[in-house]
């Protein structure tokens, strides 16, 4: 029987606040970055040490500690046990391994050596929107290191903003997290996306596959989701993403625009959820501070789906699928040449 490995690829953030810890994620997240923006020499080696410190400076102040890696080792426990649950009938051992692509064990690092050790690898990006700056990175990386005969034995999961199961699992959490809130006069609703560079710094396009219009779709058809699913619960419904500030001018709305158009609209309680986001992290628990600062007569985050039944039931089923697909796939590269003709022929 054959073994594959499953990569649970997240962002990955410090856990073991350090100088050095904060350095190095930095420098991976500058590394990913200027294979597609330009960021001149000096500032990736300036940045990362100046960003440590500030961070190190950060941490000792608030004594915030990032609960981003531990909630994905628990979504990849859970995925693991689910997986055992729903793939007894695959002719294969499923291995589930959580990385990160900022902190160790490093994504790049453990795709590697598992792409020696195994037959066959799955990564599923823990991020619903495809783009260079996500899952391109990985992609591109795969390209780079291994010879095209290896590349049969890897599968990347992506195309999620566009399942309607994900959407479905979304509306549902959703609708039952607000349904435990006590809500006054008008409700509006702020879905939160991860944001992305639009221009360069001249105004220019950028040139790389930024996500915008993954990321747009996917709020349309999450909006129109809980519109359709509770047409009389939210007055407006908007989308905010949370920016950076380094690569030239990134997406609007931001959080603080879409507060300000929820109160121009006569909100009394703000609901936000972070669907761009599958792990709660530093930068969603940011935008739930922001949020609770913001005046309204009620406003509550909801947690990221996290690892929630419904969202681990459904990340199994895309990981049984596509270790459906690479079985097949495989399958066909080990027939005869003449019979993989044979059976093209056939499908056509």
């Amino acid at each position: 029987m054959k073994t594959f490995a499953v990569l649970i690829s997240s962002h990955g953030e410090v856990e073991a606040p350090s100088f050095s810890a904060y350095r190095n994620q930095i420098r991976h997240i500058f590394h990913h970055a200027s294979a597609y923006m330009h960021i001149p020499k000096p500032v990736l080696h300036v940045i990362p040490t100046v960003g440590g410190a500030l961070m190190t400076l950060k941490y000792r102040r608030a004594r915030y500690l990032s609960p981003h890696n531990h909630l994905t080792r628990q979504q990849a426990e859970k995925v693991k046990a689910h997986l055992s649950n729903i793939a007894t009938s695959l002719p294969v051992t499923l291995e589930v391994i959580p990385t990160f692509e900022t902190t160790p064990p490093y994504t790049e690092d453990q795709l590697q050596d598992a792409m020696q050790r195994y037959d066959g690898v799955i990564v599923l990006a823990m991020n619903p929107i495809d783009g260079d700056l996500s899952c391109g990175t990985l992609c591109r990386f795969a390209q780079q290191t291994f010879p095209p005969d290896m590349l049969s034995k890897l599968t990347v999961i992506g195309g999620l903003w566009r399942d309607e199961a994900l959407s479905a699992v979304y509306c549902t959490y959703i609708l039952s997290q607000i349904q435990e809130l006590t809500l006054y006069g008008r409700v509006g609703l702020i879905l939160i996306m991860h944001g992305t560079v639009v221009a360069q710094k001249n105004g220019a396009p950028v040139s790389f596959r930024n996500g915008l219009k993954e990321t747009e779709s996917f709020y349309e058809r999450l909006a129109s989701g809980l519109r359709a699913a509770s047409p009389k619960l939210f007055s407006h419904i908007t989308v905010a993403y949370l920016n950076h500030t380094v690569g030239g001018r990134w997406t609007t709305p931001t959080l603080e625009d879409a507060i300000a158009t929820l109160k121009a609209h006569g909100i009394e309680t703000a609901v936000a959820f972070a669907s761009g986001y599958f792990t709660d992290s530093s930068e969603t628990h940011h935008a739930a501070e922001v949020l609770s600062r913001a005046k309204f007569r009620a406003a509550y985050y909801l947690p990221c789906v996290n690892d929630t039944d419904d969202f681990t039931r459904y990340l199994a089923e895309r990981i049984q699928k596509a270790a459906r697909g690479l079985l097949h796939r495989q399958a066909l590269l080990e027939l005869p040449p003449k019979a993989v003709e044979n059976r093209s022929h056939l499908r056509s």
